[in-house]
């Protein structure tokens, strides 16, 4: 099994790029890919323990894009870490992600929430502050039950705590990341529309950018859902991908995405395809160990 889609304590994840590998080591799975909301900072100690434990280990991002209607997310798999263009990108979003932070916890207070910046710090335990942090905050607070009930009274787009940041632009997005000689995928694809036609043109606009694979496996997708996937994959000449959205260890994921390491599972044979687009500097394989 292969796992293409985890967050660590880098970006909202609740395990450190370690603990990750030795997690799917115990798992069982043979391949791994960290893909960080917006920073690629923990790909050198994950790789490297990827090393350590004869795992295939893949450097990733995983950028949100400008989009609207819908939710834009792109994964990069197999970029260079050292990229510094694609870090130069990265550094723009983590300041303006530090800015909607702060205005997030002022909007948190004028509710009526006494919580203190130095709280959602310690949450986090990362470089890297993201809504769930605040909602993980709250609800050690006693202030709600789960981080889905947080998203949706407060900090979900439309909700009286929710800030907009900067985002790149779709083609500029897919661009640094095969500047970076990472593969370009949409992840989760039906968060940015679930009309299948629609997506399909979508999906053929961004492949003039170099878009060039798509999540089909994830587990917010029944068996139907991924299967149209492959196929539009398939059509468009696209490289499928998939994996878990990994966040928390207790499966609670991101914003209520349901799912532990390697679910659900990935056939092993979409990993060879993908690891001939990516850069030698992106990834290391198991018989490295």
């Amino acid at each position: 099994m292969i796992d293409l889609h985890v967050h660590s304590t880098f970006s909202d994840g609740c395990l450190s790029p370690g603990e990750l590998v030795a997690a799917a080591s115990a798992a069982g799975l043979t391949a791994l890919a960290l893909t960080d909301h917006d920073t690629i900072a923990g790909a050198g100690d994950f790789l490297a323990a990827c090393r350590a434990a004869g795992l295939t280990g893949i450097a990733g991002v995983e950028i949100s894009a400008q989009a609207e209607p819908g939710t834009l997310h792109i994964l990069g798999l197999g970029v260079d870490p050292a990229s510094e263009v694609l870090g130069d990108a990265l550094e723009r979003i983590r300041r303006s992600r530090d800015e909607r932070n702060r205005r997030i916890l002022e909007r948190l207070q004028e509710l009526g929430f006494a919580l203190t910046w130095e709280e959602v710090e310690s949450i986090a335990g990362g470089d890297v502050i993201g809504r769930p942090h605040f909602a993980r905050a709250m609800i050690a607070r006693g202030w709600a039950e789960s981080v889905p009930e947080v998203f949706e009274r407060y900090l979900e787009k439309g909700a009286p705590a929710y800030v907009d940041r900067f985002k790149l632009s779709p083609h500029e997005a897919v661009r640094l990341i095969r500047e970076a000689g990472g593969v370009a995928a949409v992840a989760h694809p039906l968060s940015w529309t679930d009309d299948f036609g629609e997506l399909e043109g979508r999906l053929r606009e961004l492949a003039a950018a170099g878009l060039n694979a798509l999540e089909c496996h994830h587990p917010m997708f029944d068996a139907s859902a991924s299967a149209t996937l492959l196929a539009l994959a398939g059509r468009l000449g696209f490289l499928p991908t998939g994996g878990s959205d990994f966040h928390s260890a207790d499966a609670e994921g991101r914003a209520g995405v349901p799912g532990g390491l390697g679910v659900p599972p990935v056939p092993d044979a979409l990993l060879p395809p993908l690891l001939a687009r990516m850069s030698p500097y992106g990834f290391v394989t198991g018989k490295e160990a």
